[in-house]
């Protein structure tokens, strides 16, 4: 009895220990994100080396919530005959944010695909060729919307892809501490898939409903956008990305009981006929400025999901061995002595 303690002393250490290892990652989880166009098959990128990406835009309106996008790829074969690519997009999975962590994402909905005027039927998968989710590992997905894409013979082939992003559930993650918010990301690497990466990238974000610069709190890559009070503009020449140059947009928005489901997705095609009359006229104002936004801050005090984890890992097995402890004591301090028989001798 006198062992036991000790040894239930030695296995919750020991299972504490083991819990501060699965302790979720830095970074923004449930982050809103979209991406490039990329082959579902690592195999078939010798086959997009032939087909060149001329041309990108990514066209987000972002509300708080909530972010629509709408991704217009121009890709041109120069060859002679026609090319058949299975496509991916990504639809979970997480990238790397540069001095956040990472941005962890699983919830894009209504992906739909248009090539050259005409819908694509798209499917789910899982990617199973990459392992779980390491902290340190470049970006992976783990699930893609993919699809069977036709380069016509020395012709222009113009893809759009269209989605809605999740925003209002993201939680930022910085050692142990978490703040709640709305994020947007986007994933900037993945054109080296194409010869010639993009000639040009740019992305063109509006900001909605009573959305304003003074509700974004950071921008990744920091000092990357122009803009104005409801406009951001980020672009990129020669398709040359910065080093780690994933966007993300920190900002005030709904809280986390948003109705999404309700209030968003059932308009989800008024929604997608607006990115079509996007006013991209509006980004040529020669008044926009350099912006900077940097405030990446993690709650102090208050209950986090954080903190709600340390409790439950670090403490609660504490708690629960004192709890042991006294009543093995108890027990022992507490058992009564047995009457003695008629047998017995008695010492006098």
């Amino acid at each position: 009895m006198n062992r036991n303690p000790l040894i239930l002393l030695l296995l919750l250490f020991v299972a504490t220990a083991n819990g501060r290892e699965t302790l979720p990652p830095d970074g923004i989880w449930n982050i809103g994100s979209a991406g490039h166009i990329r082959p579902h098959r690592p195999s078939d990128s010798i086959r997009c080396q032939r087909i060149r990406l001329d041309n990108q835009i990514v066209l987000v309106n972002l509300y708080p919530g909530f972010a629509v996008v709408k991704s217009e790829y121009r890709f041109s074969n120069p060859s002679d005959s026609a090319i058949r690519i299975d496509l991916a997009y990504p639809a979970s999975g997480h990238y790397p944010l540069q001095g956040l962590g990472k941005g962890i994402f699983d919830d894009n909905r209504g992906l739909r695909v248009v090539s050259n005027g005409a819908g694509m039927l798209t499917r789910r998968v899982t990617d199973s060729i990459h392992g779980p989710m390491d902290a340190y590992d470049p970006w992976i997905p783990t699930a893609s919307d993919t699809w069977s894409q036709t380069f016509a013979p020395r012709s222009t082939t113009t893809i759009a892809v269209y989605l809605i992003a999740r925003t209002h559930l993201s939680r930022l993650l910085q050692n142990d501490k978490a703040s709640t918010g709305n994020a947007f990301g986007y994933i900037t690497a993945g054109s080296h898939h194409w010869q010639g990466h993009a000639g040009v990238f740019q992305m063109l974000v509006r900001l909605n409903e009573d959305l304003y610069l003074t509700d974004i709190r950071g921008l990744l890559p920091d000092s990357a956008f122009i803009g104005n009070l409801t406009h951001l503009q980020y672009g990129l020449s020669n398709g040359k990305a910065p080093r780690n140059g994933n966007i993300a947009i920190w900002y005030e928005g709904a809280p986390p009981d948003y109705g999404f489901d309700k209030k968003v997705l059932p308009a989800m095609d008024t929604l997608f006929h607006m990115m079509d009359e996007f006013p991209i006229a509006e980004f040529d104002d020669p008044s926009f400025r350099p912006i900077s936004k940097s405030n990446f801050t993690v709650a102090a005090t208050g209950v986090t999901f954080s903190a709600v984890l340390y409790f439950l890992m670090f403490t609660l097995p504490w708690l629960i061995l004192v709890g042991v402890i006294i009543y093995l004591l108890r027990g022992r301090g507490g058992k009564k002595r047995e009457p003695l028989s008629e047998e017995e001798p008695i010492d006098l």
